[in-house]
Protein backbone atom coordinates (compact mmCIF):
# COMPACT_ATOMS: atom_id res chain seq x y z
CA UNK A 1 0.00 0.00 0.00
CA UNK A 2 1.26 3.86 -0.35
CA UNK A 3 1.96 5.26 2.86
CA UNK A 4 -0.69 4.09 5.43
CA UNK A 5 -3.61 3.10 3.34
CA UNK A 6 -4.36 5.22 3.85
CA UNK A 7 -12.04 6.28 17.30
CA UNK A 8 -25.54 -4.54 42.71
CA UNK A 9 -28.24 -4.45 43.94
CA UNK A 10 -27.98 -4.47 47.37
CA UNK A 11 -30.91 -6.83 49.34
CA UNK A 12 -32.60 -6.17 52.27
CA UNK A 13 -33.24 -8.65 54.24
CA UNK A 14 -35.79 -8.43 57.58
CA UNK A 15 -37.67 -10.21 59.95
CA UNK A 16 -41.07 -11.93 58.87
CA UNK A 17 -43.91 -9.79 60.39
CA UNK A 18 -47.49 -9.91 60.62
CA UNK A 19 -49.44 -8.98 58.26
CA UNK A 20 -52.28 -6.09 57.88
CA UNK A 21 -55.44 -5.95 55.68
CA UNK A 22 -54.85 -3.62 52.62
CA UNK A 23 -56.60 -0.70 52.13
CA UNK A 24 -57.84 0.04 48.72
CA UNK A 25 -54.92 2.91 48.15
CA UNK A 26 -52.02 0.47 49.46
CA UNK A 27 -52.85 -2.24 47.18
CA UNK A 28 -53.39 0.31 43.99
CA UNK A 29 -50.08 2.38 45.60
CA UNK A 30 -48.13 -1.15 45.33
CA UNK A 31 -49.54 -2.27 42.49
CA UNK A 32 -48.06 0.85 40.72
CA UNK A 33 -44.91 0.19 42.28
CA UNK A 34 -44.15 -3.33 41.47
CA UNK A 35 -45.34 -2.46 37.81
CA UNK A 36 -42.79 0.22 37.52
CA UNK A 37 -40.01 -2.03 39.06
CA UNK A 38 -40.53 -4.63 36.86
CA UNK A 39 -38.70 -4.67 33.34
CA UNK A 40 -40.81 -4.29 30.27
CA UNK A 41 -42.08 -7.05 28.53
CA UNK A 42 -41.44 -7.99 24.87
CA UNK A 43 -44.85 -7.13 24.20
CA UNK A 44 -44.56 -3.42 25.66
CA UNK A 45 -41.05 -3.05 23.95
CA UNK A 46 -43.05 -2.89 20.34
CA UNK A 47 -42.75 -7.13 20.19
CA UNK A 48 -39.51 -7.46 20.71
CA UNK A 49 -38.33 -11.01 20.41
CA UNK A 50 -36.71 -12.23 24.00
CA UNK A 51 -32.76 -12.56 22.73
CA UNK A 52 -29.89 -14.41 24.49
CA UNK A 53 -27.37 -12.33 23.85
CA UNK A 54 -24.30 -11.26 26.23
CA UNK A 55 -21.82 -9.28 24.07
CA UNK A 56 -18.81 -7.67 24.62
CA UNK A 57 -18.41 -4.65 22.45
CA UNK A 58 -14.73 -3.33 22.02
CA UNK A 59 -14.68 0.32 20.99
CA UNK A 60 -11.51 3.04 21.16
CA UNK A 61 -9.17 4.12 23.79
CA UNK A 62 -9.73 5.02 27.10
CA UNK A 63 -10.79 8.28 27.30
CA UNK A 64 -11.46 8.63 23.67
CA UNK A 65 -14.83 9.42 21.80
CA UNK A 66 -15.60 5.77 20.55
CA UNK A 67 -15.28 4.50 24.43
CA UNK A 68 -17.35 7.24 25.66
CA UNK A 69 -20.32 6.72 22.94
CA UNK A 70 -19.86 3.21 22.95
CA UNK A 71 -20.56 2.91 26.62
CA UNK A 72 -23.66 4.81 26.12
CA UNK A 73 -24.74 2.83 23.56
CA UNK A 74 -24.28 -0.06 25.21
CA UNK A 75 -26.17 0.96 28.05
CA UNK A 76 -29.08 1.58 25.77
CA UNK A 77 -29.31 -1.73 24.08
CA UNK A 78 -28.92 -3.25 27.30
CA UNK A 79 -32.07 -1.37 28.76
CA UNK A 80 -33.92 -1.32 25.90
CA UNK A 81 -33.71 -4.66 24.32
CA UNK A 82 -34.74 -8.13 25.81
CA UNK A 83 -32.36 -10.52 27.06
CA UNK A 84 -29.74 -8.29 25.82
CA UNK A 85 -26.27 -7.49 27.98
CA UNK A 86 -23.83 -5.56 26.04
CA UNK A 87 -20.34 -4.06 27.45
CA UNK A 88 -18.31 -1.65 25.91
CA UNK A 89 -14.28 -2.23 26.42
CA UNK A 90 -11.25 -0.09 25.14
CA UNK A 91 -9.53 -1.42 22.41
CA UNK A 92 -7.93 -0.08 18.97
CA UNK A 93 -10.17 0.34 16.04
CA UNK A 94 -8.24 -1.82 13.62
CA UNK A 95 -7.60 -4.49 15.85
CA UNK A 96 -11.44 -4.28 16.33
CA UNK A 97 -11.92 -5.05 12.34
CA UNK A 98 -9.52 -8.30 12.35
CA UNK A 99 -12.12 -9.50 15.88
CA UNK A 100 -14.98 -8.94 13.69
CA UNK A 101 -13.39 -10.64 10.59
CA UNK A 102 -11.78 -13.27 13.01
CA UNK A 103 -15.46 -13.87 14.83
CA UNK A 104 -14.56 -12.87 18.32
CA UNK A 105 -17.24 -10.23 18.99
CA UNK A 106 -20.22 -9.63 17.19
CA UNK A 107 -20.31 -6.10 17.25
CA UNK A 108 -17.47 -3.10 17.15
CA UNK A 109 -16.49 0.12 16.28
CA UNK A 110 -14.06 0.90 13.40
CA UNK A 111 -14.22 3.70 9.92
CA UNK A 112 -13.36 3.15 6.64
CA UNK A 113 -9.62 3.67 7.08
CA UNK A 114 -9.25 1.08 9.58
CA UNK A 115 -10.49 -1.55 6.94
CA UNK A 116 -8.66 -0.86 4.57
CA UNK A 117 -5.47 -0.73 6.90
CA UNK A 118 -6.07 -4.27 7.74
CA UNK A 119 -8.32 -5.65 5.20
CA UNK A 120 -6.26 -4.37 2.08
CA UNK A 121 -9.73 -4.22 0.07
CA UNK A 122 -12.72 -1.82 -0.13
CA UNK A 123 -15.25 -1.71 2.71
CA UNK A 124 -18.18 -2.64 0.03
CA UNK A 125 -16.51 -5.83 -0.71
CA UNK A 126 -16.27 -7.38 2.90
CA UNK A 127 -17.17 -10.76 3.36
CA UNK A 128 -17.60 -10.64 6.95
CA UNK A 129 -18.78 -7.07 8.41
CA UNK A 130 -21.69 -4.67 7.71
CA UNK A 131 -22.98 -1.18 9.26
CA UNK A 132 -25.57 -0.40 11.56
CA UNK A 133 -24.79 2.90 10.31
CA UNK A 134 -22.11 6.15 11.30
CA UNK A 135 -22.00 7.30 15.42
CA UNK A 136 -20.08 10.29 15.38
CA UNK A 137 -17.76 12.71 13.54
CA UNK A 138 -14.01 12.41 14.13
CA UNK A 139 -11.94 15.89 13.75
CA UNK A 140 -8.24 16.44 12.94
CA UNK A 141 -7.48 19.21 16.04
CA UNK A 142 -3.35 19.71 16.91
CA UNK A 143 -3.55 21.61 20.20
CA UNK A 144 -0.29 23.58 21.70
CA UNK A 145 -0.20 25.55 25.18
CA UNK A 146 -1.02 29.11 23.85
CA UNK A 147 2.48 30.70 24.49
CA UNK A 148 4.46 27.77 22.35
CA UNK A 149 6.26 28.71 19.37
CA UNK A 150 4.34 26.00 17.52
CA UNK A 151 2.35 27.09 14.59
CA UNK A 152 2.81 24.34 11.85
CA UNK A 153 3.48 20.64 12.05
CA UNK A 154 7.29 21.71 10.90
CA UNK A 155 7.47 23.76 14.05
CA UNK A 156 7.09 20.31 16.08
CA UNK A 157 10.10 18.74 14.35
CA UNK A 158 11.88 17.12 17.29
CA UNK A 159 9.14 17.84 19.93
CA UNK A 160 7.59 15.53 21.96
CA UNK A 161 3.94 14.89 20.60
CA UNK A 162 1.04 12.44 20.75
CA UNK A 163 0.00 10.30 18.53
CA UNK A 164 -2.53 8.39 20.05
CA UNK A 165 -2.85 4.37 21.05
CA UNK A 166 -0.76 2.62 18.73
CA UNK A 167 -3.21 0.85 16.33
CA UNK A 168 -5.76 3.07 16.68
CA UNK A 169 -7.34 5.20 14.19
CA UNK A 170 -6.20 8.31 15.92
CA UNK A 171 -2.81 7.04 15.36
CA UNK A 172 -3.73 5.86 11.97
CA UNK A 173 -4.58 9.29 10.87
CA UNK A 174 -1.99 10.94 12.31
CA UNK A 175 0.83 8.80 11.04
CA UNK A 176 -0.69 9.83 7.78
CA UNK A 177 -0.88 13.50 8.30
CA UNK A 178 3.05 13.81 9.05
CA UNK A 179 4.12 11.66 6.39
CA UNK A 180 1.79 14.29 4.11
CA UNK A 181 3.21 16.99 5.62
CA UNK A 182 7.01 15.44 4.61
CA UNK A 183 8.08 13.94 7.46
CA UNK A 184 7.76 10.60 9.35
CA UNK A 185 7.92 9.15 13.13
CA UNK A 186 11.64 9.74 13.60
CA UNK A 187 11.35 13.35 13.27
CA UNK A 188 9.20 14.04 16.38
CA UNK A 189 9.93 12.69 19.74
CA UNK A 190 6.75 10.77 19.20
CA UNK A 191 4.27 9.42 22.65
CA UNK A 192 1.56 6.62 21.63
CA UNK A 193 -0.67 7.42 25.15
CA UNK A 194 -4.88 6.82 24.98
CA UNK A 195 -6.48 10.35 24.43
CA UNK A 196 -7.38 10.73 28.07
CA UNK A 197 -3.65 9.68 29.06
CA UNK A 198 -2.41 12.42 26.19
CA UNK A 199 -4.80 15.24 27.99
CA UNK A 200 -3.35 14.15 31.67
CA UNK A 201 0.29 14.22 30.28
CA UNK A 202 -0.29 17.48 27.94
CA UNK A 203 -1.73 19.49 31.30
CA UNK A 204 1.24 18.31 33.31
CA UNK A 205 3.82 19.36 30.78
CA UNK A 206 5.54 16.55 29.27
CA UNK A 207 4.09 17.10 26.00
CA UNK A 208 4.28 19.56 23.59
CA UNK A 209 1.46 18.76 21.31
CA UNK A 210 -1.07 16.56 21.07
CA UNK A 211 -2.49 15.38 17.93
CA UNK A 212 -6.40 14.57 18.83
CA UNK A 213 -8.86 12.96 16.02
CA UNK A 214 -11.81 13.66 18.48
CA UNK A 215 -15.22 14.45 17.96
CA UNK A 216 -15.73 17.61 19.04
CA UNK A 217 -16.67 19.05 21.50
CA UNK A 218 -14.94 16.50 23.63
CA UNK A 219 -14.17 16.13 27.54
CA UNK A 220 -10.26 15.07 26.52
CA UNK A 221 -9.84 18.60 25.11
CA UNK A 222 -11.50 20.12 27.97
CA UNK A 223 -9.15 18.39 30.59
CA UNK A 224 -6.41 20.10 28.84
CA UNK A 225 -7.74 23.86 28.54
CA UNK A 226 -8.66 23.21 32.32
CA UNK A 227 -5.24 23.46 33.28
CA UNK A 228 -3.66 25.24 30.55
CA UNK A 229 -4.10 28.49 27.91
CA UNK A 230 -4.65 26.20 24.70
CA UNK A 231 -4.74 26.97 20.69
CA UNK A 232 -4.80 24.73 17.94
CA UNK A 233 -2.70 24.73 14.85
CA UNK A 234 -5.15 25.76 12.07
CA UNK A 235 -3.04 23.88 8.73
CA UNK A 236 -3.28 25.06 5.00
CA UNK A 237 -6.49 24.09 3.37
CA UNK A 238 -4.27 23.23 0.05
CA UNK A 239 -2.31 20.95 2.05
CA UNK A 240 -5.73 19.43 3.80
CA UNK A 241 -7.31 19.73 -0.06
CA UNK A 242 -4.22 17.50 -1.05
CA UNK A 243 -4.31 15.13 1.62
CA UNK A 244 -7.73 14.43 1.34
CA UNK A 245 -7.28 13.71 -2.50
CA UNK A 246 -4.50 11.56 -1.88
CA UNK A 247 -6.87 9.81 1.13
CA UNK A 248 -10.43 9.61 0.58
CA UNK A 249 -11.90 8.25 3.49
CA UNK A 250 -11.23 11.23 5.19
CA UNK A 251 -13.22 14.32 4.47
CA UNK A 252 -12.91 17.93 4.63
CA UNK A 253 -14.59 19.77 7.09
CA UNK A 254 -15.49 23.26 9.12
CA UNK A 255 -14.71 23.59 12.42
CA UNK A 256 -16.29 26.39 14.42
CA UNK A 257 -15.67 28.29 17.54
CA UNK A 258 -18.23 26.55 19.18
CA UNK A 259 -16.93 22.86 19.10
CA UNK A 260 -13.62 24.11 20.39
CA UNK A 261 -14.55 26.65 23.40
CA UNK A 262 -11.23 28.26 25.52
CA UNK A 263 -9.21 27.23 22.20
CA UNK A 264 -8.57 30.34 21.17
CA UNK A 265 -11.04 29.70 18.17
CA UNK A 266 -12.22 32.99 16.68
CA UNK A 267 -13.48 31.93 13.08
CA UNK A 268 -14.59 28.48 11.88
CA UNK A 269 -11.36 27.02 10.58
CA UNK A 270 -11.15 23.90 7.58
CA UNK A 271 -9.51 20.84 8.91
CA UNK A 272 -10.64 16.86 8.25
CA UNK A 273 -12.99 14.35 9.63
CA UNK A 274 -14.09 10.59 9.51
CA UNK A 275 -16.95 8.71 10.54
CA UNK A 276 -16.95 6.29 12.52
CA UNK A 277 -18.80 3.43 12.13
CA UNK A 278 -21.12 1.02 14.46
CA UNK A 279 -20.17 -2.82 12.80
CA UNK A 280 -21.71 -6.08 12.72
CA UNK A 281 -21.03 -9.39 11.62
CA UNK A 282 -22.24 -10.15 8.31
CA UNK A 283 -23.91 -13.59 9.58
CA UNK A 284 -25.17 -11.73 12.47
CA UNK A 285 -29.28 -12.44 13.13
CA UNK A 286 -31.06 -9.72 11.05
CA UNK A 287 -34.14 -10.03 13.67
CA UNK A 288 -31.10 -9.13 16.45
CA UNK A 289 -29.84 -6.38 14.16
CA UNK A 290 -33.21 -5.25 12.99
CA UNK A 291 -34.04 -4.21 16.98
CA UNK A 292 -30.35 -3.20 17.57
CA UNK A 293 -30.72 -0.62 14.81
CA UNK A 294 -34.00 0.31 16.16
CA UNK A 295 -33.49 0.77 19.25
CA UNK A 296 -30.00 2.74 18.73
CA UNK A 297 -31.84 5.38 16.46
CA UNK A 298 -34.98 5.57 18.53
CA UNK A 299 -33.00 6.51 21.65
CA UNK A 300 -31.52 9.54 20.15
CA UNK A 301 -32.00 11.92 22.82
CA UNK A 302 -30.52 9.50 25.26
CA UNK A 303 -27.77 8.64 23.71
CA UNK A 304 -26.26 12.39 22.94
CA UNK A 305 -27.46 13.28 26.53
CA UNK A 306 -24.68 10.76 27.87
CA UNK A 307 -22.09 11.37 24.40
CA UNK A 308 -22.95 14.76 23.09
CA UNK A 309 -20.02 13.52 20.07
CA UNK A 310 -22.72 11.43 19.23
CA UNK A 311 -24.75 13.81 17.81
CA UNK A 312 -24.39 12.31 14.02
CA UNK A 313 -25.86 9.42 14.88
CA UNK A 314 -29.16 9.80 12.98
CA UNK A 315 -30.65 7.06 10.68
CA UNK A 316 -30.45 10.03 7.64
CA UNK A 317 -26.57 10.14 8.42
CA UNK A 318 -26.30 6.16 8.58
CA UNK A 319 -28.23 5.85 5.32
CA UNK A 320 -26.18 8.90 3.45
CA UNK A 321 -22.31 8.72 4.88
CA UNK A 322 -21.77 4.77 5.81
CA UNK A 323 -18.89 3.64 3.57
CA UNK A 324 -19.23 -0.06 4.44
CA UNK A 325 -22.51 -1.79 3.28
CA UNK A 326 -25.68 -1.70 5.33
CA UNK A 327 -26.48 -5.38 7.24
CA UNK A 328 -29.78 -6.93 6.06
CA UNK A 329 -31.58 -6.01 9.50
CA UNK A 330 -29.96 -2.74 9.43
CA UNK A 331 -31.95 -1.88 5.88
CA UNK A 332 -34.94 -3.26 7.31
CA UNK A 333 -35.48 -0.54 9.36
CA UNK A 334 -34.82 1.94 7.82
CA UNK A 335 -36.66 0.92 4.77
CA UNK A 336 -39.58 0.78 7.32
CA UNK A 337 -39.37 4.72 7.97
CA UNK A 338 -38.79 5.43 4.30
CA UNK A 339 -35.29 6.16 3.96
CA UNK A 340 -34.56 3.26 1.60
Amino acid sequence: MTGLVWGLTACQSREPQATQPQTTVQAETQAEAKEEQEPQTSEEKGDMPQFNYNITMPTGSMGGSYYTIGTAMSEIFTSNMNGVTISASAANTSDNIAALANGETMIAMAGAPDYVFVMEELPTESQDMDSVGVFNQLVSVIVVKEDSPYYSIDDLVGKKINLGSAGSGQCLFNQALIQAAGHTEKDFNCEYLSQGDASEAFAEGKLDAVFAFISLPASAITQMTATSQCRVLQLDEAFLEKFADEYPYYKLCDVTPEMLPDCGVEETFCSVSQYGELLVTKDADEEFVYWLTRTLFENYDKLIAAAPGASVCTAENAVKNTSFNLHAGAQKYFKEIGLQ
